[in-house]
Parts: structure tokens; C-alpha cells; sequence
């Protein structure tokens, strides 16, 4: 699983076997598809031991499939070519070779072999840091497997689209998603993704600063683990319970799992995990004032991360030195706490070169260099997170050795990022608050009930009346009153059909349904769908032009004009603003295809506008279009004129697209970009800047 914190048991050790197995058999295959395919399969099983091999086999399975005519096989061969690059950390070659692959399964109606290329590419663009691309084709591929009835990946992807949401700092939908995983894991008895979920809400808990509940979900996680024989697992938690107990500031237990976990990994040979448990080690006693021990441990877990070439951990472990070389000038406590003392702990800190400097401008000089080396990877990396840290520590050691000029450079490019590390988390906050946030309209719901309610009485109540009319001819007025009764029926019906009418000119009719049945209608998230902002060029002069009946009646005709065009492709219009036009496909009833279903409809739109100028001239209007999709959240608001709305970023990008967009044309976002790329011809505009949003990549769609 992406991100998965117990990760796949002995995944390793299966693929050889694999590998073995598949290399027995191929030298008796005739060259044919079923070669091709054992050409793919070594291709797969080959990506986490050897992207090479990987790569190898995957381009012999492409060549033998194209020699063969055989789509699927190419299509299969792509996407195994596509992993090897994914895993040797070639994002950009993964990602072409993953779409050749989806234009292919798309082309015969694969769903099977669609979804997994959806997921594929999810992942790259998840570990790429783009998570909101990344969560629509993770929630893409979920949607299919969900139809497909496929148990086992629909626990997989819903503990993937968890991850995302972690990583976004997301947590309430992160442990939505988590429990919805475990859930199924435990309908299935699967222990192993049981294990991971609980380790997965583990962790999550641990961010959210409940560390009573970090450690109760990491216990049953490794618990698990240690049932299934998932070694590799017990590691990762064990590793993580180290972390919620040094948070706990509960040293000695803190280095006790991590030592446990160091000696699984060790035993596994996981350098991957000795390198992270060895920074993990020297950081706590980096916290406790062990200096030279924490030197010792940090030089281990570089070293170790630089054999495996994992650059982040690396350099994370390289600050650290900085940061201890330092701390060994300004910090004249060499221990402020005796953690882990006993005769498996090393008094004696690692001597690259014999000894550590006694002198402060040596240790500074050592101290600069740590950064520095640090830094220029972090740069690399877009670590924001390292970044701050190498040029705070720099600000400190450069002031120490009295370069003031250079310490205020560092303490400058600190502060910048720091303001947007800061920025950004307060965007994340605001998302969650607005993703929990629930709009009580039980006031509006019991006022249309009541309206309602009245015109009934009041039909009945006259109905009632007529009973009473009781003449000699009983027959005949008997005869009356029926008929009587009858037209009050089809007046009641009337009534009760106009008011439905009306309710499902506001609502869209699953809103509308939830209204009547429930009484209440809640607000939601919707994570995968895609808003069109439409807005007409100089309608501000367009009025000085018309008079203001000519002007409202034009108005009036487009956007009738456009809520058809939106019908017809299934598009929920939300309101007009103005002269401004809002929509979205995707909800309230998911729909995969939404992004495509609202080009479509923008295509038609500009097209109208184009018609309806060549024959009108100056009295109609130019148009721009935007387009943008995303997650938003959509619920009713007020309870007088009320009105179904969407809120969220997606409607403020969507916006952006529009405004910088220009006339007659339409302008879409990167998200948007990557679902219609292979149905539509669009132009890259390269970046361009957007009010409050930075440069943003942008096309303009053919």
C-alpha cells in the first residue's frame, strides 16, 4: 500500500520466488502471448528487487506484444515498463508510459486493467506531493473496483486514499477512510490489511496529539503482525510506538522500542528501516543533551541511508549532525539526562577522523558544513521542512563565528519559509474545519413541511365542508358531493405537484428526496468532481449598448441556453452571480466521468455564444470559461430563499481559470487537464499567475 505503515509482509522474498518460477518455465514457451505475459510478470516482480531486470523484461513483453498485434499485452507491457521507472524514482517516465497504458485499457473497455493504471498514477503523483491529483485517480480507480464488487482492492485503495489524506493533514477523512479499510479487512479476515489499518490509525492519532490512542491502535497493529509472522510490520509500529513515547517525553521507553525495532530490522536486513531507527535514536538522545551519542547514531543512519541512495533520510540525518556539532559549541551540559545507560550503550561517539574537535570554530567550521550539505539536498528535494531547519541552523553558526551578513541572509530565507510552512498549514486547517462543518437546516426543512402541511389542511378542511351539505335529494347531492370531491383532489394533487416542481427547481432531486423523507438535508464532501465558471467579457459596456430590458433578456436567454446544455450532460447547475454562470458534474451522485461530461458542455457553451455573436454582434456578449476539478463540499444554506450551494478551494480555482482565461475560450487546470488529456486536444499555456494562488499550469482546450 502507498504510505502503508506496516507495509507488505515478505513482499521481497515472494517476488524471487516468483521470479524464480516464471524463469523456469519460459525457456519452454513458444513466442507467443503467453511468453509475452511471462515477459510482463518478471517485469512486475523484478521492480522492487531490480528496476533494471524490470525494465528489460517489460520492453521484451512490449516488443513481442506489438509483434504479436496483442493490445492488451502492450497495454500490460506499459504498465510494467511504467512501474520499473515508478520504482527506480523516474516520475516523469512512470507517468508516460502509465497513460499510453490507460489510453489502451480504456480503448478495449478493460476496467479491470484501467483501475490499476488509475492507481498507479495516483501513487506517482502522491509521492510527487500532489495530492489532489493523486486523491482523483485514487478515488477513480475506488469508484471502479466498488462496481467491479472487488473486495480486495477496494480495502487497498480505501487505505490509500487514507494515506493521501494524512499526508494532506486531512486527519478526521484520513480515519474515515482508515476505518472504512479495517472494516473491510475484518469482514475478510484479512489480518495482514487489518494490521496496516490499525497501524495507519495509529499514526494518525499520534498527529492529532491523542497519544493514548496512538499507542492502543499501534499495540493491536503489532499484535497482528506478530500473529501472521510480518516481522517487517512489527518493526514499523514498534518504530512508531518510539515516536508517541519520546513525544511523551518517556525517554527510556521511547529508546526501548526503537532498539527493538533497530534489532528486527537488523535481523531482516532492512537497511531502509536501520537507517530511519538509527536517526530515530540519535534524535532522542539529541533531545535528552547526549550530543556525541546522538553523533554516533546520525552518522550510522547517513551513512547507511547514502549505500541505499534514500537521499531524504540522508539528509535529515546530515541536519542532525549539524545541529549536534552546533549544539556542542553553545550547549555547555554535555548530558542533561541519563537515558539508555548500561553496557549495550557506547559512551564513545563515532570518530570519522580519530576524534571530535575540542575547539568551538572547529566544531562550528564541522557544523556549517553539515548544513550546507544538507541544504543543497533539501533544495533538491523541495523539503520545506529540511530547508527551514538547515538555514535556521546556519543563521545560529554563522552569527557564532561572526559573519553577520551571511546569518542574516539565512535568518531571512528561515522566516520566509517558515511564514509559508505556516501558511500552509493554516490552509489545511481551514480545510478540515470547512470539511467537518455541518449546516443545520432543520429550520428550513420544518418550514417547507409546514407550508406544506397548511395548504393540505386547508384543501381538506373545505373538502370536509362539502360533507356536510345534506339536501332532500340525497342522491343527487350525493352524486354532487362526489364530484365535488374529485375536483378537490385533482386541486390537491395540483398543489402537492407545483410544490414538488418548485422544491426540484432548487434542490437536485436526491437533496430534494433526503428533505421530504428525513426532514433534514446534511451538508457534504464530495472529493472528485469538477466545477465550470463561465463570466462574459465587458458586460459592464455591453449595458451602456442595450437598454436594460435588451440586457436582462439576453441574459435570460443564454443562461436558459446553458442550464439545457448543462441537462443534457448531467451537469447540477448551482447559480448565476451576475453574469456569471457556476456548475458542477460529480454530484450529489458520483460520476466518473465528470470531468469530460463538463468540457463537453463548455464546448457546446462557447459554440452557442460563437453562434448567438455572429448573428447578434454587439448585443450579446463575449464569454470566458473556466474549469477546475477537486473536492468540494455542498450542502443547502440559509432558510429563506434558500439555495443548494458548493464551497471549497475547487470553486475558487475553477474561478481563477475563468478570470485568466480569455475570450471565447476555454481554460482548465492541471487536475483537469490530466482526466480529458486523451479526449480532447488542449494547448499548454504554460504557468500563469493567478490572483492569491501563485502560478498555476494551465491549457486552453481545442
Amino acid at each position: 500500500l502507498l504510505g502503508g505503515t506496516v507495509g507488505q509482509a515478505s513482499a521481497q522474498n515472494k517476488a524471487r520466488l516468483r521470479i524464480d518460477s516464471l524463469l523456469r518455465v519460459m525457456g519452454s514457451i513458444k513466442p507467443d502471448t503467453a511468453l509475452a505475459n511471462v515477459y510482463c510478470k518478471l517485469a512486475f516482480n523484478y521492480q522492487n528487487l531490480n528496476p533494471d531486470s524490470g525494465l528489460y523484461y517489460g520492453k521484451q513483453g512490449y516488443e513481442l506484444a506489438q509483434k504479436l498485434s496483442w493490445t492488451k499485452g502492450t497495454a500490460t507491457s506499459y504498465n510494467a515498463i511504467g512501474s520499473n521507472h515508478h520504482a527506480e524514482g523516474n516520475f516523469d517516465a512512470a507517468k508516460e508510459n502509465y497513460r499510453k497504458s490507460l489510453e489502451l485499457f480504456e480503448k478495449l473497455h478493460d476496467s479491470a486493467g484501467f483501475s490499476v493504471v488509475l492507481g498507479n498514477i495516483g501513487i506517482v503523483y502522491a509521492m510527487q506531493g500532489n495530492y489532489d491529483t493523486s486523491l482523483v485517480y485514487m478515488l477513480r480507480a475506488l469508484n471502479i473496483y466498488e462496481r467491479m464488487n472487488d473486495g480486495f482492492n477496494v480495502a487497498r485503495y480505501t487505505g490509500n486514499i487514507g494515506n493521501i489524506y494524512k499526508e494532506q493533514a486531512n486527519y478526521p477523512k484520513a480515519l474515515e477512510y482508515y476505518f472504512k479499510s479495517l472494516k473491510l479487512a475484518d469482514a475478510k479476515s484479512n489480518k495482514e490489511a487489518a494490521a496496516n489499518a490499525l497501524g495507519n490509525i495509529g499514526s494518525v492519532y499520534q498527529y492529532m496529539d491523542e497519544l493514548d490512542k496512538s499507542l492502543e491502535y499501534d499495540a493491536r497493529s503489532v499484535a497482528l503482525c506478530e500473529e501472521i509472522g510480518n516481522k517487517k510490520g512489527v518493526a514499523i509500529i514498534t518504530a512508531n510506538m518510539g515516536n508517541v513515547y519520546k513525544a511523551r517525553q518517556e525517554w527510556d521507553k521511547s529508546l526501548e522500542h526503537y532498539r527493538r525495532s533497530l534489532a528486527i530490522s537488523e535481523e531482516l536486513g532492512d537497511k531502509h528501516n536501520i537507517a530511519i531507527c538509527n536517526g530515530d535514536i540519535g534524535d532522542l538522545f539529541t533531545r535528552t543533551g547526549n550530543f556525541t551519542e546522538a553523533i554516533t547514531y546520525d552518522k550510522k543512519s547517513q551513512d547507511i541511508a547514502h549505500s541505499i541512495g534514500d537521499r531524504n533520510t540522508e539528509a535529515s540525518a546530515i541536519a542532525r549532525l549539524g545541529d549536534n556539532f552546533l549544539s556542542l559549541v553553545v550547549d555547555t551540559v554535555p548530558k542533561r539526562m541519563q537515558v539508555g545507560a548500561g553496557p549495550e550503550t557506547s559512551v564513545v561517539p563515532y570518530r570519522s577522523d580519530g576524534s571530535i574537535p575540542a575547539g568551538k570554530k572547529e566544531r562550528l567550521a564541522i557544523a556549517v558544513g553539515y548544513f550546507n550539505r544538507a541544504l543543497d539536498t533539501a533544495l533538491k528535494l523541495n523539503s520545506l521542512y529540511l530547508m527551514q531547519k538547515c538555514y535556521e541552523g546556519l543563521s545560529a553558526a554563522y552569527k557564532l563565528q561572526g559573519d553577520l551578513k551571511r546569518s542574516m541572509e539565512c535568518f531571512q530565507n528561515f522566516t520566509a519559509i517558515r511564514d509559508s510552512v505556516y501558511s500552509k498549514e493554516n490552509e489545511k486547517k481551514a480545510l478540515r474545519t470547512a470539511m467537518q462543518y455541518e449546516y443545520d437546516k432543520k429550520h428550513l426543512a420544518d418550514s417547507l413541511q409546514t407550508a406544506e402541511k397548511q395548504k393540505i389542511d386547508a384543501l381538506q378542511l373545505q373538502r370536509q365542508r362539502s360533507y356536510t351539505v345534506i339536501g332532500v335529494l340525497a342522491a343527487l347531492l350525493l352524486v354532487g358531493f362526489l364530484l365535488y370531491a374529485l375536483r378537490h383532489n385533482r386541486l390537491l394533487g395540483k398543489e402537492k405537484q407545483r410544490s414538488e416542481d418548485l422544491l426540484l427547481n432548487i434542490l437536485p432531486v436526491e437533496v430534494a428526496a433526503e428533505l421530504k423523507d428525513s426532514g433534514s438535508s446534511k451538508a457534504r464532501h464530495f472529493s472528485d468532481v469538477t466545477v465550470l465558471f463561465t463570466d462574459f467579457v465587458g458586460f459592464t459596456s455591453a449595458g451602456e449598448r442595450m437598454t436594460p430590458q435588451e440586457l436582462v433578456t439576453e441574459l435570460d436567454t443564454c443562461f436558459k441556453a446553458f442550464d439545457n446544455i448543462s441537462g443534457k450532460y448531467g451537469i447540477e447547475k448551482i447559480k448565476t452571480i451576475g453574469d456569471a454562470y457556476l456548475a458542477v458534474c460529480g454530484l450529489p451522485t458520483p460520476e466518473p466521468t465528470h470531468a469530460v461530461r463538463v468540457v463537453h458542455a463548455a464546448k457546446e457553451i462557447a459554440a452557442f455564444m460563437d453562434d448567438r455573436r455572429a448573428k447578434l454582434g454587439d448585443r450579446t456578449f463575449q464569454i470566458r470559461i473556466g474549469i477546475h476539478s477537486g473536492e468540494v463540499v455542498a450542502g443547502i444554506v440559509g432558510n429563506k430563499k434558500f439555495a443548494y450551494d458548493i464551497w471549497g478551494d475547487t470553486v475558487n480555482t475553477a474561478a481563477r481559470m475563468e478570470q485568466s482565461g480569455e475570450a471565447g475560450k476555454i481554460n482548465i487546470s492541471q487536475n483537469t487537464y490530466e482526466l480529458v488529456k486523451n479526449q480532447f486536444n488542449c494547448t499548454s499555456r504554460g504557468e500563469i499567475s493567478a490572483k492569491n494562488k501563485g502560478k498555476l499550469n494551465m491549457y486552453f482546450v481545442g
